[in-house]
C-alpha cells in the first residue's frame, strides 16, 4: 500500500464497540469474563463454535483461549486486570528510617564492578548533569 497525501489510511475509521457491550457494565464485565475463565477446553471450544454465542462470549473466549494456546502474556494480563484489576505496588514505613544514596561515581563504579561493564559517560560529572 503506498502512502497517498491527503488520503486516509483507514478509511472506514476505527471498528464500533458492539452494542452487548457498549452497555456493560464493569461488573457485568468481570462476571463474564469469570464465568468464562472456569470453562474447560472443551466448553471454550463449544463455545466458540456455537452459532446463537453472544458477540461479548466469543470475544472473551477467543481471548482466553488464544492466551492459554499461545501462552500470551500480554492478553493473560489484560485479563486479569479486568479480573482483579491493575495491581498496585504499595509500600509501608514505619518509623524513622534514614539511608545514604550513593554518589553517581560510587554507582557507576558498583555496576562496573557487579557487571564487568564500563561507563558509558565516563569522566561527566555529577555537576556538568545539573
Amino acid at each position: 500500500m503506498v502512502f497517498v497525501k491527503g488520503k486516509s489510511g483507514n478509511p472506514n475509521g476505527r471498528a464500533k464497540t458492539p452494542a452487548e457491550l457498549k452497555d456493560c457494565t464493569p461488573t457485568e464485565m468481570r462476571l463474564l469474563i469469570w464465568k468464562l475463565w472456569k470453562y474447560d477446553k472443551f466448553q471454550l471450544k463449544n463455545l466458540l463454535e456455537r452459532e446463537n454465542a453472544q458477540m461479548g462470549e466469543l470475544m472473551i473466549a477467543s481471548v482466553i483461549a488464544k492466551a492459554v494456546k499461545m501462552g500470551d502474556p500480554v492478553r493473560l494480563e489484560a485479563l486479569m486486570s479486568r479480573l482483579v484489576g491493575k495491581v498496585k505496588d504499595v509500600v509501608e514505613l514505619e518509623g524513622n528510617m534514614t539511608f545514604q544514596l550513593p554518589t553517581r561515581e560510587e554507582a557507576l563504579q558498583s555496576l562496573a564492578e557487579d557487571y564487568a561493564v564500563t561507563p558509558a559517560i565516563e569522566g561527566v560529572k555529577d555537576e556538568d548533569l545539573a
